[in-house]
């Protein structure tokens, strides 16, 4: 029999597969043209509460392309492959969050927010909110670690 802090690993691992799968492989694969509706157009996005161990923690939001959300980011490096990127995954997944790892410059505003230089390349792994107020409280409860926040607008989802 499984203990229950196991259960809810495996039941946040699961999770996080599902949204995976639903947001595709290469959900920060390069596509700036979306053509999609402007958001204030589109119905209202689902958000996906965290399963993890801390129940309270506030919903991340299942993004789709040009959407407007305040992006946490949990880690930025020049390495796609560099060790602070994985782990900062793993911890956000451990609280029951998806978040999703790609290019910089496919969350538009967050390299100057974040004072990164112009030029070069760089990963994050980051968890998108709808408003900084729900971001401030995944803030509070992540503590230390996150690099910064950014009001984004989202691409590179196709």
């Amino acid at each position: 029999m499984t203990s229950p802090e196991r259960r809810g690993s495996l039941r946040a691992v699961a999770l996080a597969a599902v949204l995976g799968l639903g947001i595709g492989a290469g959900a920060f694969a390069l596509s700036r043209d979306g053509g999609s509706t402007p958001r204030s157009e589109a119905p209202p996005l689902p958000t996906v509460a965290p399963s993890g161990p801390v129940s309270s923690l506030p919903p991340e939001s299942a993004a789709e392309p040009n959407g407007r959300y305040t992006a946490v980011f949990l880690a930025v490096a020049q390495d796609a492959n560099d060790a602070e990127v994985l782990r900062a995954q793993r911890r956000a997944k451990q609280l029951g969050y998806t978040g999703g790892i790609g290019d910089i410059d496919c969350t538009l505003g967050a390299r100057s927010q974040l004072g990164l230089p112009a030029a070069g390349t760089y990963t994050a792994y980051s968890v998108f909110f709808d408003d900084a107020a729900l971001a401030r409280r995944f803030v509070a409860a992540y503590g230390s670690g996150v690099v910064g926040t950014a009001q984004i607008t989202a691409g590179c989802l196709d």
